[in-house]
């Protein structure tokens, strides 16, 4: 009997092939078949058992001419059929194209699985990237036609299943090159939409983990703001400050909240709060008491002086009606007023409120630049160029824990400098990889690439301070590498060493440093990633 074939698909006797098909896909994601070799032997047999079965059953008889030598009946005479189980086949490892479709169809199902809208924990997006990774090692990924389909199959399913699908876009981005080809008229929209929401995620996620952070901080006895976050999250209403604690601290922690961590405000006990609010308005009225209190003496001690001092005889008499104007100076008053034009120029179209939302820790370091600036008298205009070279600086310390796609981006940006600079002749070209000059001005395409780039690796990574010094860069160049860059070239392995050292004509030196950064770009390997930050 075939019973075993129908109950290993699990379904009962058809002759509907597609139907047969889908039950083995259904059935293909129950188990692993990496795991479970066996299992999916047999069932991949039963499969293709069921299939020819079902054709059989479909199919027309055959056309028999009777024999001259015998009955009619005995012309044809039908193999019975299976009239008990085959015997067990032995297991046999699955094909390459078998093991693919397994890890497709356990990751859309792991995507399609119902969630409670939020991205999936460590252990499931690691394991969905695992999957991920097997089918993008697909050899057929190579044929353009493959690709090309594998592509709009992968765009529509993860613009389909956010967020489930957030940990897989960082990778299919970087795979298919979305975030250079965005915004293309022949590309689709959705292409721009999942690259922005794939950022604006990441984003969410930094200022988790900054909040995270800081309420670990918190409970360090050595923190600044350690007592007065005891005593918000402490569970008495009212009563006495516990401590030494004062006003002054208590609303330092609050506008530190309510300026860089604003999820953390929900865990504050409103009754130590409202006990806070009005000792701050008990301290305010005795401030204005004694303030008034002084002003009547010098306005006393003023008049007193006016009344009883000798007039100056060196002192020109003064016409009626006639004040004295003396300008304000011009100072800085307002942090984020104050800051505006310098994020316009670095990172258009963001507001110091976007950079305390999304970079909580890089907006504290700006705010502590406008009050060092502020209490230098320096004046907005020289604050405005001090802070545009310091977000230039974060960038370029930024760049060294950048993701791959980021530094490959600034690397073809680069590329493209030095072969503006090639082009118009001379020692530009050199003068500018020895930092003798300035980067040169970029087009227009390639300047909304750069800053786009610089907003993305300034805002998405937590400011970590900038080093006393540039870090020395040394790297090593692999044989491989050379040959690729000595064929590109066209310059013999001496001349070579010699252009990539800084040495030689002008235009080998450039024509080499534009074929290592093509060749870091295409090396996706860890050597590759070390040549894009170290070169």
């Amino acid at each position: 009997m075939t019973h075993w074939v129908w109950a290993m698909l699990g379904i009962a006797p058809t002759d509907d092939v597609r139907a047969i098909r889908s039950a083995y896909a259904a059935m293909l994601k129950s188990f692993d078949p990496d795991v479970d070799l066996e299992r999916f032997a047999r069932l991949r047999e039963a499969r293709e058992l069921a299939v020819r079965l079902a054709r059989s059953a479909t199919a027309p008889p055959p056309e028999v001419a009777a024999d001259a030598e015998g009955p009619a009946d005995e012309a044809f005479a039908p193999a019975p059929a299976y009239a008990a189980d085959p015997p067990p086949a032995a297991p046999s490892s699955p094909s390459p194209e078998d093991r693919i479709d397994a890890h497709y169809a356990t990751l859309v199902a792991m995507l399609s699985a119902p969630g409670d809208g939020r991205p999936p924990d460590a252990d499931t997006a690691a394991r969905m990237l695992e999957h991920f990774e097997a089918i993008l090692a697909d050899p057929r990924m190579q044929q353009l036609s493959f690709r090309a389909a594998a592509e709009d199959r992968w765009l529509h399913v993860l613009s389909t299943t956010t967020p489930q699908s957030d940990p897989l876009l960082p990778r299919a981005i970087d795979e298919f090159g979305w975030r250079n080809r965005g915004g293309q008229l022949s590309q689709p929209q959705v292409i721009d939409a999942l690259v922005h929401y794939a950022d604006d995620s990441r984003r969410r996620h930094h200022v988790i983990d900054s909040v995270a952070q800081f309420r670990a901080d918190l409970q360090n006895p050595a923190h600044e703001h350690h007592h007065a976050w005891r005593d918000l999250t402490g569970t008495g209403d009212t009563g006495p400050a516990r401590g030494l604690l004062t006003v002054p601290r208590v609303n330092a922690l609050i506008e530190a909240l309510h300026q860089y961590f604003p999820p953390l405000l929900g865990e504050l006990n409103e009754g130590r709060v409202r006990y806070w609010q009005v000792q701050a308005q008990r301290r305010e009225q005795r401030k204005q008491r004694i303030v008034g209190s002084i002003a009547l003496l010098v306005i006393a001690a003023f008049f007193g002086l006016a009344i009883f001092a000798p007039p100056d005889p060196q002192q020109p008499p003064r016409r009626p009606g006639v004040v004295d104007f003396l300008p304000d100076s011009v100072s800085l008053r307002n942090v984020d007023l104050d800051l505006a034009p310098a994020l316009k120029q670095v990172l258009p179209d963001t507001s110091a409120a976007d950079v305390a939302r999304w970079n909580p820790t890089l907006y504290a370091a700006l705010k502590q630049r406008w009050n060092d600036a502020r209490l230098d008298s320096t004046t907005p205009d020289y604050f405005t160029t001090m802070t545009v070279a310091w977000l230039h600086a974060v960038f370029a310390a930024n760049l060294d824990r950048a993701p791959r796609d980021d530094l490959e981006e600034y690397r073809q940006i680069e590329a493209h400098r030095l072969k503006t600079l090639d082009e118009s002749g001379g020692t530009a070209c050199a003068d500018y990889m020895d930092g003798k000059t300035a980067p040169p001005a970029l087009d227009h395409d390639y300047q909304e690439r750069m800053t786009t780039l610089e907003g993305r690796v300034i805002l998405d990574m937590p400011y970590r301070g900038l080093p006393a010094a540039p870090p020395a860069r040394s790297f090593i160049i692999p044989g491989a590498v050379m040959a690729q860059i000595g064929k590109r070239t066209g310059l013999p392995r001496e001349r070579l060493s010699a252009a990539l050292d800084r040495h030689g004509p002008v235009h080998a030196q450039c024509a080499a440093r534009i074929a290592l950064i093509d060749a870091a770009v295409h090396l996706k390997t860890s050597a590759g990633l070390t040549l894009l930050r170290d070169m």
